[in-house]
C-alpha cells in the first residue's frame, strides 16, 4: 500500500503541489479560487522548467506573490514558480524588498559595497 501511495505521489507530482498548496491556503484563510493540478502544468510549460526569479532549470515550486501569510490571495494571478532556493529564501517577504534584498547581496558580492 505504501509502494503505490509513493508511486501516486510521483507519477502525479503536479497533482500533489496543487492539493498541498490548497490545504496551505485553507488554513491561512486565504481568498483566491485556488491553484488546480491543471493550472501548475499549464504554468510549468510556459515557464520552460525555468525560475522565475534566477531562470536555473530544476524542480520548481509554488510561490505566491504576495505571501498568504499578508493577506495573498491563493489564486493563479498571485502565484508563480520558483525553485526551492528561492522560495524558501523569499519566504513570507513581500517580492519587491526580497527582490530589492537580493539586488543589494549581488552589488556587495559583485562591487564589494
Amino acid at each position: 500500500m505504501a509502494e503505490m501511495r509513493r508511486r501516486w505521489r510521483t507519477e502525479n507530482r503536479l497533482r500533489v503541489n496543487a492539493i498541498n498548496a490548497s490545504r496551505r491556503a485553507m488554513k491561512r484563510g486565504a481568498s483566491g479560487r485556488g491553484i488546480g493540478a491543471e493550472d501548475l502544468t499549464l504554468m510549468t510549460a510556459a515557464a520552460l522548467g525555468l525560475c522565475t526569479y534566477c531562470g536555473e532549470h530544476g524542480r520548481l515550486t509554488l510561490d505566491h506573490i504576495e505571501p498568504l501569510f499578508l493577506g495573498g490571495a491563493h489564486d493563479f494571478d498571485n502565484v508563480t514558480l520558483a525553485c526551492a532556493a528561492c522560495n524558501c529564501s523569499k519566504g513570507d517577504t513581500v517580492l519587491l524588498v526580497w527582490l530589492a534584498k537580493r539586488a543589494a547581496l549581488f552589488r556587495e558580492r559583485e562591487y564589494g559595497r
